[in-house]
């Protein structure tokens, strides 16, 4: 899409936010919309529009830059940083080698500039004995929270469940799954 067909949408939002008298918070995704040449001029662009909504930045933290930081410092942004695992090897099992370097880089970054940053991962079959493990890498790094979202089966999740290499929780599974986020610190 060009900048301008997202204008467009963002001229529909704001119609329909001004009618429903709606506080816009923004959560910007991808992707990586990090490495989008659209990603500065979209966050400006929301600023300019709506100067007191949250905006949240959901990134893997790999290419985070100067540049980058200081416009999520400019814009007041909060970022979250997905991990696959709570640790380099298993992070990098799924990512690919140094790629955990990376993130834990960017989210130096992020913090040394100010800026509020969580943790994101994916509850799995795989990931769910690891639970206690991301809560203590969270902590050790520094990050406001820890948060998972479910395994969706589809685009690379259908192809990891395809494969045999991860799928979602399911009945008891789950259950003990939040169990135990339930007893995490």
């Amino acid at each position: 899409m060009l900048f301008d067909d997202w204008r467009k949408i963002l001229d529909q939002y704001e119609e329909l936010a001004q009618k429903l008298y709606l506080i816009p918070h923004f959560c910007i995704s991808g992707g990586e919309p990090t490495i989008s040449p659209m990603f500065p001029l979209f966050l400006a662009e929301l600023h300019s529009r709506w100067p007191k909504a949250d905006i949240a930045v959901l990134t893997n933290g790999t290419a985070i830059s100067d540049k980058i930081v200081a416009d999520l410092v400019r814009y007041k942004a909060d970022v979250q940083i997905s991990i696959d695992g709570p640790d380099s090897e298993r992070h990098n099992r799924i990512r690919g080698a140094g790629n955990f370097e990376k993130s834990i880089k960017g989210l130096k970054m992020l913090q040394n500039a100010g800026l509020s940053t969580t943790f994101q991962t994916v509850l799995s079959n795989r990931t769910a004995p690891w639970i206690q493990n991301f809560f203590e890498t969270a902590h050790r790094m520094g990050a406001i929270a820890m948060n998972f979202t479910r395994f969706v089966p589809q685009g690379k999740g259908e192809l990891l469940r395809n494969s045999g290499g991860d799928r979602p929780l399911a009945g008891p599974e789950l259950c003990d799954a939040y169990r135990i986020l339930l007893l995490c610190p």
